[in-house]
């Protein structure tokens, strides 16, 4: 038993379904693309903002080494979505997908803001390696200051009325007031 098909007419009834499930991918692909690139490019703003920050103080100065650590970590992610973004754009294009001048800006600055950011990070890293040796040398300073202060208030606490029991509690106050008024100042 043999049995045939005719299967013009299946091909010819088959490739306008293709054509348009093809249509409706470059659709979703152009606005997941549109959506990525612009959701991107804000994360790699955020981020230069971030790197941009130049601490004065100590404080700010390892609240930034910590930010900095974070940023580090999130830039891989951020070139692997960029990676992702800049094939969608590939395919549109291999695709033929017409794209408004607007939407071809997109991958444009997406680079730039990328670049910028790259910059930045190269900037950073830059004054983070200058600044930590200035910053160990003002924590050594500060630690010195702080033992001095503590030297000083043990002294202050050995001598009367801290050491005579017998002295009125009131005068006791009193000379811890000044005490702590003179380590606030």
């Amino acid at each position: 038993n043999t049995y045939y098909c005719k299967t013009e007419n299946f091909k010819q009834r088959l490739a306008p379904i293709a054509q348009a499930r093809l249509d409706t991918m470059k659709r979703m692909m152009k606005a997941l693309y549109s959506t990525s690139s612009a959701e991107l490019k804000t994360k790699y703003e955020v981020q230069d903002k971030i790197v941009e920050q130049r601490p004065s103080n100590l404080g700010e100065f390892a609240d930034y080494v910590e930010k900095l650590k974070v940023v580090r970590e999130a830039r891989d992610r951020l070139n692997e979505e960029f990676k992702k973004v800049e094939r969608m754009s590939y395919l549109l294009e291999y695709y033929g997908v017409e794209m408004l001048p607007t939407e071809k800006l997109l991958l444009i600055n997406l680079k730039k803001a990328r670049k910028k950011f790259e910059r930045g990070m190269i900037s950073a890293d830059g004054y983070e390696a200058t600044q930590i040796e200035g910053r160990k040398t003002e924590v050594k300073k500060n630690i010195k200051q702080v033992n001095v202060e503590l030297k000083a208030l043990k002294e202050a606490l050995a001598t009367s009325p801290f050491t005579n029991a017998e002295e009125n509690p009131a005068d006791v106050m009193v000379e811890l007031q000044k005490i702590k008024f003179e380590f606030d100042s």
